[in-house]
């Protein structure tokens, strides 16, 4: 399990930077319209951005070891192509 501090600073993808930046941008203009309910959503999608919790964009490096194990075991299928002029 990684600490909060490798969390915080690892694991940064372009959908968690603009969770952080929008969220960081709707708490201040919420702040500065005095629009106290938004200030909530704003807070959240910053924590979700700078925490990496809630969203798809800290999934993969997240992932527990027995979930890249059963991952692991899938094989690529192959499919044949049966054409019309095949089939009796």
């Amino acid at each position: 399990m990684k600490s909060l501090k490798q969390k915080i600073l690892t694991g940064w993808t372009f959908i968690r930077a603009l969770y952080f930046g929008l969220g960081i941008f709707i708490l201040i203009q919420s702040i500065l319209d005095q629009q106290w309910l938004f200030v909530f959503v704003g807070a959240y999608f910053a924590a979700m951005g700078f925490l990496g919790f809630g969203c798809a964009c800290f999934y993969n490096s997240n992932k527990p070891e027995q979930a890249r194990k059963i991952e692991a075991k899938f094989q690529k299928v192959e499919y044949e192509e049966i054409k019309e002029n095949d089939i009796i």
